[in-house]
Protein backbone atom coordinates (compact mmCIF):
# COMPACT_ATOMS: atom_id res chain seq x y z
CA UNK A 1 0.00 0.00 0.00
CA UNK A 2 2.82 2.42 0.90
CA UNK A 3 4.54 1.78 -2.46
CA UNK A 4 1.29 2.43 -4.35
CA UNK A 5 0.94 5.80 -2.61
CA UNK A 6 4.44 6.67 -3.78
CA UNK A 7 3.56 5.76 -7.38
CA UNK A 8 0.53 8.08 -7.20
CA UNK A 9 2.96 10.96 -6.84
CA UNK A 10 4.23 12.55 -10.04
CA UNK A 11 7.07 14.95 -10.84
CA UNK A 12 6.88 16.88 -14.11
CA UNK A 13 10.23 17.73 -15.72
CA UNK A 14 10.36 20.50 -18.31
CA UNK A 15 13.17 20.05 -20.83
CA UNK A 16 13.52 23.37 -22.62
CA UNK A 17 14.87 23.63 -26.17
CA UNK A 18 16.39 20.16 -26.48
CA UNK A 19 16.92 20.53 -30.22
CA UNK A 20 18.99 23.70 -29.86
CA UNK A 21 20.75 23.02 -26.55
CA UNK A 22 22.11 19.49 -26.68
CA UNK A 23 25.64 20.03 -28.00
CA UNK A 24 27.36 17.50 -25.71
CA UNK A 25 24.59 14.99 -25.04
CA UNK A 26 23.08 17.29 -22.41
CA UNK A 27 19.73 15.50 -22.66
CA UNK A 28 21.28 12.73 -20.56
CA UNK A 29 20.67 14.91 -17.50
CA UNK A 30 16.93 14.52 -17.90
CA UNK A 31 17.34 10.75 -18.24
CA UNK A 32 19.27 10.62 -14.96
CA UNK A 33 16.55 12.57 -13.14
CA UNK A 34 13.86 10.36 -14.66
CA UNK A 35 15.64 7.13 -13.73
CA UNK A 36 16.31 8.19 -10.14
CA UNK A 37 12.70 9.24 -9.66
CA UNK A 38 11.40 5.93 -11.03
CA UNK A 39 13.81 4.01 -8.80
CA UNK A 40 12.08 5.73 -5.89
CA UNK A 41 8.66 4.70 -7.26
CA UNK A 42 7.74 8.28 -8.15
CA UNK A 43 5.97 8.73 -11.48
CA UNK A 44 7.69 11.05 -13.98
CA UNK A 45 6.41 13.04 -16.92
CA UNK A 46 8.97 14.70 -19.21
CA UNK A 47 7.69 17.58 -21.32
CA UNK A 48 9.95 18.82 -24.10
CA UNK A 49 9.46 22.38 -25.32
CA UNK A 50 10.68 23.72 -28.65
CA UNK A 51 11.25 27.33 -29.70
CA UNK A 52 8.01 29.37 -29.65
CA UNK A 53 5.97 26.60 -28.01
CA UNK A 54 3.71 27.42 -25.08
CA UNK A 55 5.53 26.65 -21.79
CA UNK A 56 3.33 25.76 -18.80
CA UNK A 57 5.75 26.97 -16.12
CA UNK A 58 3.15 26.61 -13.36
CA UNK A 59 2.79 22.88 -14.14
CA UNK A 60 6.52 22.08 -14.04
CA UNK A 61 8.40 20.80 -10.97
CA UNK A 62 11.96 20.72 -12.39
CA UNK A 63 13.30 22.60 -15.41
CA UNK A 64 16.45 21.71 -17.34
CA UNK A 65 18.29 23.87 -19.91
CA UNK A 66 21.37 22.44 -21.64
CA UNK A 67 24.31 24.09 -23.39
CA UNK A 68 24.65 25.23 -26.97
CA UNK A 69 26.42 27.47 -29.44
CA UNK A 70 25.96 31.25 -29.67
CA UNK A 71 23.48 31.15 -32.56
CA UNK A 72 21.22 28.68 -30.76
CA UNK A 73 21.55 30.56 -27.47
CA UNK A 74 20.45 33.78 -29.17
CA UNK A 75 17.30 32.02 -30.44
CA UNK A 76 16.61 30.67 -26.96
CA UNK A 77 17.20 34.05 -25.30
CA UNK A 78 14.77 35.73 -27.71
CA UNK A 79 12.19 33.05 -26.96
CA UNK A 80 12.63 33.21 -23.18
CA UNK A 81 12.31 37.00 -23.23
CA UNK A 82 8.65 36.46 -24.11
CA UNK A 83 8.32 34.27 -21.02
CA UNK A 84 10.43 36.41 -18.67
CA UNK A 85 7.67 37.10 -16.13
CA UNK A 86 6.69 33.42 -15.91
CA UNK A 87 10.33 32.29 -15.72
CA UNK A 88 11.07 34.73 -12.88
CA UNK A 89 7.94 33.60 -11.03
CA UNK A 90 9.05 29.98 -11.40
CA UNK A 91 12.52 30.76 -9.99
CA UNK A 92 11.17 32.97 -7.18
CA UNK A 93 8.73 30.22 -6.15
CA UNK A 94 11.67 28.05 -5.10
CA UNK A 95 11.30 25.34 -7.74
CA UNK A 96 14.56 23.81 -9.06
CA UNK A 97 16.09 24.80 -12.39
CA UNK A 98 19.35 23.29 -13.68
CA UNK A 99 21.39 25.09 -16.34
CA UNK A 100 24.58 23.50 -17.72
CA UNK A 101 27.44 24.64 -19.94
CA UNK A 102 27.55 28.05 -21.57
CA UNK A 103 23.78 28.58 -21.31
CA UNK A 104 24.44 29.98 -17.84
CA UNK A 105 25.35 33.22 -19.66
CA UNK A 106 21.71 33.62 -20.75
CA UNK A 107 20.64 34.49 -17.21
CA UNK A 108 23.03 37.42 -16.80
CA UNK A 109 22.81 40.97 -18.08
CA UNK A 110 25.14 41.03 -21.07
CA UNK A 111 27.37 38.67 -23.05
CA UNK A 112 30.46 40.46 -24.38
CA UNK A 113 32.70 38.93 -27.03
CA UNK A 114 35.00 40.14 -29.77
CA UNK A 115 32.29 40.50 -32.39
CA UNK A 116 29.22 41.83 -30.59
CA UNK A 117 27.37 42.55 -27.38
CA UNK A 118 24.46 40.17 -26.77
CA UNK A 119 21.80 41.15 -24.21
CA UNK A 120 21.03 38.47 -21.62
CA UNK A 121 17.77 37.93 -19.76
CA UNK A 122 18.96 40.04 -16.83
CA UNK A 123 17.56 37.69 -14.18
CA UNK A 124 20.89 37.63 -12.32
CA UNK A 125 23.39 40.43 -11.77
CA UNK A 126 26.42 39.26 -13.72
CA UNK A 127 28.02 39.83 -17.11
CA UNK A 128 29.82 37.37 -19.38
CA UNK A 129 33.15 38.08 -21.08
CA UNK A 130 35.21 36.04 -23.50
CA UNK A 131 38.29 34.34 -22.00
CA UNK A 132 41.66 34.87 -23.68
CA UNK A 133 42.39 31.14 -23.26
CA UNK A 134 39.93 28.27 -22.91
CA UNK A 135 39.61 26.17 -19.77
CA UNK A 136 39.28 22.66 -21.15
CA UNK A 137 39.27 19.07 -19.91
CA UNK A 138 37.91 16.91 -17.11
CA UNK A 139 37.94 18.59 -13.73
CA UNK A 140 36.69 18.35 -10.15
CA UNK A 141 35.04 21.51 -8.85
CA UNK A 142 34.06 22.26 -5.27
CA UNK A 143 30.62 23.76 -4.71
CA UNK A 144 28.61 24.70 -1.61
CA UNK A 145 25.00 23.55 -1.74
CA UNK A 146 22.45 22.49 0.87
CA UNK A 147 24.86 23.66 3.56
CA UNK A 148 27.59 21.22 2.57
CA UNK A 149 30.49 20.95 0.19
CA UNK A 150 30.09 18.80 -2.89
CA UNK A 151 32.77 17.75 -5.38
CA UNK A 152 31.36 18.21 -8.88
CA UNK A 153 32.99 15.99 -11.53
CA UNK A 154 32.71 16.78 -15.21
CA UNK A 155 34.06 18.17 -18.46
CA UNK A 156 34.75 21.84 -19.12
CA UNK A 157 35.12 23.56 -22.46
CA UNK A 158 34.90 27.03 -21.00
CA UNK A 159 35.39 30.04 -23.26
CA UNK A 160 33.66 32.59 -21.04
CA UNK A 161 34.33 34.42 -17.79
CA UNK A 162 31.49 35.31 -15.45
CA UNK A 163 31.77 38.58 -13.53
CA UNK A 164 29.36 39.00 -10.63
CA UNK A 165 29.35 42.14 -8.47
CA UNK A 166 32.89 43.00 -9.65
CA UNK A 167 34.16 39.53 -8.70
CA UNK A 168 35.47 37.14 -11.33
CA UNK A 169 33.79 33.79 -10.80
CA UNK A 170 36.02 31.91 -13.22
CA UNK A 171 39.69 32.53 -14.05
CA UNK A 172 42.20 30.63 -16.10
CA UNK A 173 43.76 27.91 -13.89
CA UNK A 174 42.05 29.31 -10.81
CA UNK A 175 38.50 28.36 -9.85
CA UNK A 176 37.23 31.04 -7.48
CA UNK A 177 33.65 29.82 -7.57
CA UNK A 178 31.91 27.26 -9.78
CA UNK A 179 28.88 28.53 -11.60
CA UNK A 180 26.03 30.15 -9.73
CA UNK A 181 23.40 29.24 -7.14
CA UNK A 182 20.40 31.56 -6.82
CA UNK A 183 17.51 30.28 -4.73
CA UNK A 184 17.11 26.88 -6.44
CA UNK A 185 18.53 27.83 -9.81
CA UNK A 186 21.73 25.81 -10.18
CA UNK A 187 24.08 26.87 -12.97
CA UNK A 188 27.24 24.93 -13.72
CA UNK A 189 29.87 25.55 -16.39
CA UNK A 190 30.30 21.78 -16.87
CA UNK A 191 29.10 20.34 -20.19
CA UNK A 192 27.06 17.34 -21.19
CA UNK A 193 25.33 14.77 -18.94
CA UNK A 194 26.69 16.27 -15.72
CA UNK A 195 24.25 14.40 -13.48
CA UNK A 196 25.47 11.01 -14.72
CA UNK A 197 28.68 11.57 -12.73
CA UNK A 198 27.06 13.64 -9.99
CA UNK A 199 23.98 11.79 -8.82
CA UNK A 200 24.15 13.55 -5.47
CA UNK A 201 23.32 16.79 -7.28
CA UNK A 202 20.49 15.04 -9.13
CA UNK A 203 19.07 13.94 -5.79
CA UNK A 204 19.24 17.48 -4.42
CA UNK A 205 17.13 18.68 -7.35
CA UNK A 206 14.66 15.83 -6.78
CA UNK A 207 14.53 16.62 -3.05
CA UNK A 208 13.76 20.27 -3.73
CA UNK A 209 11.02 19.37 -6.21
CA UNK A 210 9.49 16.80 -3.87
CA UNK A 211 9.51 19.11 -0.86
CA UNK A 212 7.89 21.86 -2.92
CA UNK A 213 5.12 19.66 -4.33
CA UNK A 214 4.33 17.03 -1.69
CA UNK A 215 3.54 17.11 2.02
CA UNK A 216 6.05 15.38 4.30
CA UNK A 217 8.32 14.39 1.41
CA UNK A 218 11.33 12.30 2.41
CA UNK A 219 14.05 11.44 -0.09
CA UNK A 220 14.71 7.69 -0.09
CA UNK A 221 18.43 6.87 -0.41
CA UNK A 222 19.49 4.69 -3.33
CA UNK A 223 22.33 2.18 -3.34
CA UNK A 224 25.05 3.51 -5.69
CA UNK A 225 28.20 1.48 -4.85
CA UNK A 226 29.86 1.86 -8.29
CA UNK A 227 29.07 5.57 -8.39
CA UNK A 228 30.61 6.09 -4.94
CA UNK A 229 33.72 4.11 -5.88
CA UNK A 230 34.18 6.02 -9.15
CA UNK A 231 33.79 9.40 -7.47
CA UNK A 232 36.37 8.56 -4.82
CA UNK A 233 38.91 7.55 -7.48
CA UNK A 234 38.36 10.66 -9.60
CA UNK A 235 38.37 13.10 -6.69
CA UNK A 236 41.52 11.50 -5.23
CA UNK A 237 43.27 11.72 -8.61
CA UNK A 238 42.48 15.43 -8.94
CA UNK A 239 43.42 16.45 -5.40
Amino acid sequence: MEQKQEMDRKIVIGHLFKEQLNSYGDAGNVEVLKTRLLERHIEVEVREYAINENIEFDELDIIYIGGGKNREKRLVADCLRDWLVELKEYIDSGKPLLVTGSSLSLFGKTVLNQEEEIPGLGILDFTTKKLDDEIKGQTVLDIDIEGRKLALIGYQNLKEQYVYANEDLTKKNEQIQEGLLYKRLVGTTLHGPVLAKNKELADILIKWAGEKKFDNFKLVNLNDPLEIKYRKLVVKKNV
